[in-house]
């Protein structure tokens, strides 16, 4: 579960219990800046992963340069889900 902004989701114990599963948080911001060596190899290994196909991001929607607002609305009434790429119009069509 993660958050970008807003208040912080809060899980119910019994349902880690019921689940028989693990939960562990993780405070991204200050692990990278005491470790920036890890996190660039986490982010290298991540990259190559992207590349063989292992993971793909969740892109939403694409949309062009000009259309930048109706992206940020879009995001902003949360119609979409996953990533918002906005892109220079002549790349929209690669992705």
């Amino acid at each position: 579960i993660g958050f970008a902004g807003g208040s912080i989701p809060k899980i119910p114990a019994n349902l880690v219990l019921l689940k028989s599963c693990s939960l562990v948080g993780v405070f991204w911001g200050n692990w990278i800046q005491r470790k920036p060596l890890e996190g660039l190899e986490n982010m290298m290994e991540i990259s190559e992963m992207l590349k063989e196909g292992k993971i793909n991001s969740m892109i939403s929607k694409v949309f062009p340069l000009h259309q930048t607002v109706q992206a940020l609305e879009e995001i902003d009434n949360r119609t979409v889900i996953g990533k918002v790429v906005v892109v220079p119009t002549a790349f929209t069509s690669k992705l």
